[in-house]
């Protein structure tokens, strides 16, 4: 959940599609870029099933 105020880096399934839709809206014209903005730990809950496939 978004903290008034707080800015955070989108995840990369909310940048999934978007730059076809920005496109979309500006005819073509449009574009973007990412970068890296850092790491964060991986739950351990995720880490388990990741290692257990």
């Amino acid at each position: 959940m978004r903290r008034p105020g707080r800015a955070r880096p989108p995840d990369d399934r909310e940048l999934f599609g978007y730059a076809s839709r920005l496109r979309g809206r500006t005819r073509g014209r449009g574009a973007f870029a990412t970068r890296p903005v850092g790491y964060a730990p991986v739950p351990a809950q995720v880490a388990d099933a990741l290692l257990a496939r």
